[in-house]
């Protein structure tokens, strides 16, 4: 067993490891148990308990930390030329672009985001094998990807982050600097925690003309049946037609639902009814087991949809994970 520094023990006597400390008290704590003669960074890990093979259960997303993370950023903007000034405007360290494409080809990626906009995504997707593996590859979910270069560019510099779930089901990001104070430390992680939270899905919907059918609401009733819809999730059922229903009801599967806390919508196509009946918002995320998604079709085009079967979308709605 190596040698425990003075440092360390120091460290470990303060910490109690058999507790489990509130966000001031642990803001607090990090900057007394940090020794180090540089200032080093705060990290935050969540384990969400997710399997992130799973495309409903992968967790991905950006987030403005109030007090950034005192990190400097060093951005590159490839933009078209009547962009250039907008970037350097905003504060991109580096503004081109067939230069950086071909310098990142021969290896070069010293940089921390790198942000873009869709005409010449042509261009940048010859860069995937290079930017990816780093986690520089732009992506529109995260924002950089886009039009307005100098707002993405500076929401970057100002503290943005984007941030995905590891293959072990946890996401790790910094905080700040061990210099923050204790409520700028706390600050900061109350907003990423709370974003976490806003990622999971708010609403099920399971039917609809191709999985609203009397097997697929079979394996429903086999999970649901004596339990209980998650308080912060939505389910909706919509059968595929009114004989569907009716045979529903003569199971005695209506009343299993509607006991759950499932809400049952008019049989027929669930896109439509999703478009016609405004039951997807923009802020939703949603599971569907419904295949049929052109933009707006589930609803307004700007929710998150993933595709789940029957039985995965009716588990996610009373399990606790």
């Amino acid at each position: 067993m190596g040698r425990i520094t003075k440092n360390k023990k120091a460290s470990l006597d303060k910490l109690d490891r058999s507790k489990t400390y509130a966000i001031d008290e642990a803001s607090k704590l990090v900057k007394e148990i940090t020794f180090t003669k540089f200032d080093a960074s705060v990290d935050l890990d969540i384990r969400l308990g997710v399997d992130p093979r799973k495309a409903n259960q992968m967790v991905r997303g950006v987030v403005s930390l109030p007090h950034g993370t005192g990190k400097e950023i060093k951005v590159l903007a490839l933009v078209t030329p009547d962009k250039e000034e907008e970037a350097k405007q905003a504060g991109a360290d580096y503004v081109g672009l067939d230069d950086y494409i071909d310098k990142i080809k021969e290896g070069w990626t010293d940089v921390d985001v790198v942000i873009t906009m869709p005409p010449v995504m042509g261009k940048v997707g010859q860069l995937g094998r290079v930017l990816g593996p780093r986690g520089l590859m732009p992506n529109p979910k995260s924002g950089t990807v886009t039009m307005d270069i100098g707002k993405a560019v500076s929401e970057v510099k100002q503290g943005k982050i984007d941030f995905k779930v590891d293959k072990f089901g946890i996401v790790h990001t910094t905080i700040g600097k061990v210099s923050f104070s204790p409520e700028k430390i706390k600050e900061n992680a109350i907003e990423f925690i709370n974003t976490i939270n806003k990622l999971k899905p708010t609403l099920i919907y399971i039917g609809g003309c191709t999985n609203g059918r009397i097997d697929d609401f079979e394996q429903v009733i086999e999970v649901i049946e004596g339990k209980k819809i998650k308080k912060d999730i939505t389910l909706i059922i919509s059968p595929a037609s009114k004989q569907v229903l009716e045979e529903m009801e003569k199971r005695g599967y209506t009343s299993i639902l509607r006991e759950s806390g499932g809400v049952i919508i008019n049989p027929g196509c669930g896109a439509c009814s999703g478009i016609h009946m405004g039951v997807i918002s923009k802020d939703d995320i949603v599971i569907t087991t419904t295949p049929r998604n052109t933009p707006g079709r589930m609803g307004d085009e700007r929710a998150q949809i993933y595709l789940a079967s029957p039985r995965t979308a009716a588990l996610y709605a009373v399990n606790k994970s």
